[in-house]
């Protein structure tokens, strides 16, 4: 999670489908209350949403700023959220060949994102949605959950589920892929269409989309844009655990602290000095569960139809804009260690670390890496 800061520190542990950063202080939980500034703006895609202001500013540019902020939240809330009907929900819920019109914004990031699912070859793709649902990793699992699909299995008080069958599985991974998806511009309007979908045992399953993977380095960025236009020097953008964006502050950069994945305790296992720069962690040891001997967690991979067969734990990518550090954040788990590292040699202005069980490879340098991992600069 990206979230608590203290003192200049802040800390962020992964949950949710990528992240756990930190910054001076240390990201972690969702309450950022002992740094003086910090003010809560609402919630977005299930993450609480904070912006630290350390400014003498006047009260009416404040206000202004802050309705500004919270207008541009729930902009994006209304089009992405897919616990709410909004047009990503009114997409999914289309047959297979209807037109389903949606907003400036939510056509514009949806291009974006098969614009990175194709840099990607697929390892990020806002399409997974159905294979998510499947393996018991979409908003209905979250809280009180019941069975309501046909794919539907009973879940124990641990978060376990049994494993789907199999033909679910071979049937979702056909519905997965930007190519079964169109945009276009047409009489003025904007419009999504899809591919028809699946039939499994007289059922048909349509393809369905989730843009959380990058709807919220998206918003860091919308939100940075907006106070960037006002007389605000210091702050820093954090959304829930997802997505973080860290602007100025006295003294030089902020301290960013990042969560080491085996630790039970989600301490640190390194820091480093980051300023005017997003931030975003993708891992795999926060939403997961073993079923019938299976370790499934919620990066999913698209080509298999099954939790991503990675040697990563974590994947942090840094860089200017926040909604591809979102994205590739979460292709780099997919790709493993060696695929990560050979496709962000042609991904430049970007920096990146990655975890494994026993080394960190790291474009920036890293200060106070406890022991257990070999440190590799990259």
């Amino acid at each position: 999670m990206i979230n608590k800061i203290l003192r200049g520190k802040i800390r962020a542990i992964p949950i949710v489908v990528a992240l756990f950063i930190a910054v001076s202080a240390v990201l972690t939980g969702c309450a950022a209350t002992e740094e003086k500034g910090i003010k809560y703006l609402g919630s977005f895609l299930s993450s609480d949403v904070y912006l630290y202001l350390d400014e003498n500013v006047s009260s009416a540019e404040f206000s202004s700023i802050k309705k500004k902020c919270e207008d541009k939240i729930k902009e994006y809330e209304d089009a992405f959220s897919l616990s709410s009907f909004g047009a990503l929900t009114a997409f999914n819920s289309a047959k297979g060949g209807q037109k389903t019109e949606v907003s400036p914004l939510c056509y514009n990031l949806f291009k974006r994102a098969v614009e990175i699912s194709e840099e990607t070859g697929g390892a990020f793709d806002p399409t997974v949605y159905p294979l998510v649902d499947l393996w018991g990793f979409s908003f209905r699992f979250d809280g009180e959950y019941r069975p309501t699909e046909p794919y539907d299995r009973e879940r124990s008080s641990d978060g376990t589920l049994l494993l789907p069958d199999e033909k679910y599985v071979s049937a979702f991974r056909s519905l997965v892929g930007v190519d079964g998806v169109s945009l276009f511009f047409e009489d003025g309007r904007y419009y999504l269409t899809k591919s028809d979908g699946v039939t499994v045992d007289g059922v048909t399953y349509e393809r369905r989309a989730d843009l959380s993977s990058i709807a919220k380095g998206s918003l860091s960025d919308q939100l940075k844009a907006i106070i960037e236009g006002s007389s605000l020097t210091r702050y820093y953008i954090s959304l829930g655990t997802s997505s973080l964006y860290l602007g100025e502050r006295s003294g030089g950069g902020w301290s960013v602290q990042f969560v080491d994945p085996k630790s039970p305790s989600r301490a640190a296992f390194g820091e480093a000095e980051i300023k005017k720069k997003s931030v975003s962690t993708s891992g795999v040891y926060e939403k997961n569960y073993v079923s019938e001997g299976v370790s499934v967690h919620h990066v999913l991979d698209g080509a298999t139809g099954r939790s991503a067969d990675t040697d990563l734990k974590s994947a942090i990518v840094i860089g200017d804009d926040g909604d591809r550090c979102d994205a590739l954040s979460t292709a780099l788990i997919v790709m493993g260690a060696e695929g990560a590292k050979e496709f962000m040699k042609n991904v430049f202005g970007y920096d990146y670390i990655l975890v494994t069980d026993n080394d960190i490879f790291s474009t920036i340098e890293l200060k106070n890496v406890v022991g257990g991992y070999a440190v590799h600069r990259l």
